[in-house]
This record gives structure tokens, sequence and C-alpha cells, in this order.
């Protein structure tokens, strides 16, 4: 789903994701804005956004769970809070996070001018976590830097 009018602006564009009501039957939902692919969260009555795709292995992140202000990816459980994006496991874990809000019925969504580094790159991780479904492949495991 591409949706989007952006507002310019000195620090982001702000655009239109979807209706409230909308987001608030699904609990989740992913958009495509521009180049950034945004997974969008109705929790506890506040809108939150993060980068869709989970680090680990390109899960998307707005078909798993949430629980207590967490997002978990539904494909091996790495969990990102939905305010920062820092996952509350291993805190050199994280996904970009999205200031949002809702205005006017609709959820609103400012990306930053420029392109993040924080955007998934899987070949970078490898030195932070495991690329096997070995017994180390859990949630946000950091390696075992040891021989």
């Amino acid at each position: 789903m591409s949706r989007g009018s952006g507002t310019g602006g000195g620090t982001g564009r702000e655009r239109i994701v979807c209706r409230l009501a909308e987001l608030e039957e699904a609990g989740a939902l992913a958009a495509d804005l521009g180049d950034t692919r945004v997974a969008v969260f109705h929790h506890r009555g506040r809108v939150f956004a993060l980068n869709e795709t989970c680090p680990h292995r390109g899960g998307p992140l707005h078909r798993g769970e949430v629980e207590d202000g967490v997002a978990r990816c539904p494909w091996h459980g790495w969990q990102f809070d939905l305010a920062t994006g820092v996952s509350p496991l291993n805190p050199r874990s994280r996904v970009a996070a999205y200031p949002a809000r809702i205005a006017d019925g609709e959820v609103r969504v400012t990306l930053p001018d420029e392109p993040t580094d924080e955007s998934p790159d899987r070949s970078n991780h490898g030195s932070n976590h495991r690329s096997n479904d070995g017994p180390n492949d859990r949630p946000n495991n950091p390696p075992n830097d040891g021989p």
C-alpha cells in the first residue's frame, strides 16, 4: 500500500499513511512512503512508526505481535521498542523509528529529508549476530566472541 502526500519542511517530509480508523481496525500495517517501507502501529491509543524490515532476516514487523510497547518480529522473535526502535534485549539492535501523529483522522509519519543509515543491511550485521539457524540464532542474541 503506497499512500502519501508530502508536506515538505526543513526537518523531514510528513506523509499521510492511512485513516486512523483503518489502523485501529488492523492494529498495524505497512506502507511504502517513497523509497521507505514503514510499519505503522496503533497501540494503547497512540500511533508509532518503525522501519518495516527486521534487520535480522528481513521479516515484516507489522505482522508481528505487540506487547507493552514492543513489536516482535513474526519470523524469529526479535523485539523493537515502538517509540525508539531499539531492542530491549540488545541495544545494539535497532530499526529506524519515525515521528508519527494523528491529525484530522489521518495517521501521518515524518520521514527524514535524507536517507538514514538505519535501514537494514544484513551484510553488516554479521559482526553482531549469527546468521545461521543454529543454537545461537535466538532473538537479539549477541555472537559468541570466544573460539
